[in-house]
């Protein structure tokens, strides 16, 4: 399977294209002026305390103040003087923080030993009556201010490099990534981080250290170190509220997050882009370096000759076909997605039960690239086709389980319900890519629906009549309308408003005015 990487550099944005057998499995925007916050460490400010949400809310410098759960306070929350924070040695490591900065590869939890689960009520409440408001505390964005919703940020800081992730406030031993399966390659990535213990703090084994030796994993060590140390005397000296470190410049993101070995062609529209890449590259992946071509064609758009646009366009569609002709219809609510899966024309040449497998495997297989390429998340809820066999069931469990691998995100999978639903949740912290690149309907108000035109005629009907009972002197109404309303309301009721006129001795007169919304009407009255 070849493996391109694309970078388009505009003017307001950069955008990163992923293909894998020249199909596009994911795609990232980066506004230049409007970046990312996530993995940004900030000194803040504790602006109020709030017992009933359990949490309290942070200036960190934003239009909005951060959400910090009780739950995300560590005892050692304060910000660093002269080189290092208190440390208690009481306080373990963020259960959630093991992998929650390595974005965007959030599965790269530990083995159990940087600590699972949810802490107890308990702790969580003597770290409330450890802060005060007023307090200045070094926090960490974990997810993007979203609608009307501020940051949420964590104190337990966590700061991904290449191979490793070092979690500095913790006092376990580290761990491994639970995606690096093999037994005998995690029991000497495990004796590799015990030989390489740090001076404060522990490490986790990303999925990229699978196979790295020794020198590789503590080269990751020593930058990770220095970067705390720059962290640190930084939050020192800066007044809070104040941005600290700042994760998102999006090469480095890039190379560090997202590249592996198995790319084999890096190719970037800006000549001035590429030498950072190529530096980047020097420090982080070496080996690709000589991968790296610069497309310099200014009569034809690098993601047009690559048909990108058309793509992730045709991707995006609430209707995504299958290529055996069945299709899935993905919609996408606040904290929900529902997707459903239709055989549509296809019909088989087997029995019924084969050609449904055959159609749920294909569309375990899109639903997998789907999720990646639009970073959804949330709870997800998939209706395949009902299977009755319990083997083709498990069948398939296992395949989407397996494709889901590809996937850099947190995935949980609950099996298949007797009715063949499958419930899952994808951890995102960004917002989805069609969040970037659309904008809310002005028609519908991102409900997807219009009124029909007999019913905003009706509508405008009573807004007709309740003018004319204020205003029964009127000799004439001017009905102002969207053109495509104008257009029905003359074809299809223009009786209907003969009788109003007749019975009114009002003369009515549609006029177009664009502007208006389609479910709109505004009247002048003569």
């Amino acid at each position: 399977m070849k493996k391109q990487v694309l970078i388009n550099v505009e003017d307001k944005d950069i955008r990163v294209a992923v293909l894998e057998s020249g199909e596009l499995t994911q795609l990232f925007v980066e506004q230049i002026e409007e970046k990312s916050i996530v993995g940004n460490i900030y000194k803040g400010l504790v602006e109020s305390i709030v017992p009933g949400l359990n949490a309290a809310f942070v200036d960190i410098g934003l239009d909005r103040n951060a959400f910090l759960h009780f739950a995300d306070i560590c005892s050692d929350y304060g910000v660093p003087e002269k080189g290092a924070p208190r440390r208690s040695g009481k306080e373990s490591s963020s259960p959630e923080k093991a992998d929650a900065s390595d974005s965007p590869d959030k599965s790269d939890a530990s083995d159990g030993s940087a600590g699972s689960g949810t802490r107890s009520r308990k702790a969580a409440g003597s770290r409330r009556r450890l802060l005060k408001v007023g307090d200045e505390i070094l926090v960490q964005a974990t997810k993007e201010p979203m609608s009307t919703k501020g940051a949420r940020v964590t104190s337990y800081i966590s700061l991904p490099g290449r191979y490793l992730v070092l979690l500095p406030i913790s006092s376990r031993e580290g761990g491994v990534s639970r995606r690096i399966e093999d037994a005998n390659e995690r029991k000497r990535l495990r004796t590799i981080l015990k030989q390489l213990k740090a001076d404060e703090g522990s490490f986790i084994v990303r999925t990229a250290g699978l196979d790295q030796d020794e020198d590789e994993i503590s080269s990751d060590v020593k930058k990770l170190t220095k970067l705390w140390t720059r962290i640190r005397r930084s939050a020192a000296l800066k007044k809070a509220p104040s941005l600290v470190h700042d994760d998102h410049e999006i090469l480095g993101r890039l190379v560090r997050d997202e590249l592996a070995e198995d790319t084999d062609e890096l190719i970037i529209d800006s000549k001035a882009h590429a030498r950072q890449l190529k530096q980047i590259l020097a420090s982080i992946l070496p080996q690709l370096k000589n991968a790296v071509t610069i497309y310099d064609n200014p009569d034809e758009n690098l993601f047009e000759k690559h048909q990108i646009e058309s793509q992730f366009q045709k991707a995006l569609k609430r209707r995504v076909w299958l290529k055996s002709g069945g299709s899935i219809v993905i919609d996408e609510a606040e904290a929900l997605i529902a997707i459903d899966v239709n055989t549509g024309k296809f019909v088989g040449r087997g029995d019924q039960e084969e050609t449904i497998l055959k159609t749920n495997l294909e569309a375990a297989e899109t639903v997998s690239r789907q999720l990646r390429l639009r970073d959804v998340g949330g709870i997800i809820v998939i209706d395949f086709i009902d299977m009755k066999s319990r083997e083709n069931q498990r069948e398939l469990l296992r395949c989407f389980k397996e494709l889901l691998k590809r996937d850099r995100a947190k995935t949980t999978v609950i099996p298949l319900t007797e009715y063949g639903l499958l419930q899952m949740t994808r951890k995102r912290v960004r917002q989805s890519l069609s969040k970037v690149i659309f904008r809310q309907c002005p028609y519908c108000d991102g409900s997807g629906r219009v009124l029909t035109e007999q019913q905003i005629w009706k509508s405008i009907k009573y807004e007709i009549l309740r003018t004319l009972k204020k205003r029964p002197e009127a000799k004439s109404l001017r009905i102002m309308v969207h053109p495509d309303m104008r257009r029905y309301l003359e074809t299809e009721v223009l009786d209907a408003a003969k009788q109003i006129a007749n019975r009114s001795g009002a003369a009515l007169a549609f006029v177009d005015n664009k502007d208006l919304h389609v479910e709109e009407c505004s009247i002048i009255t003569q």
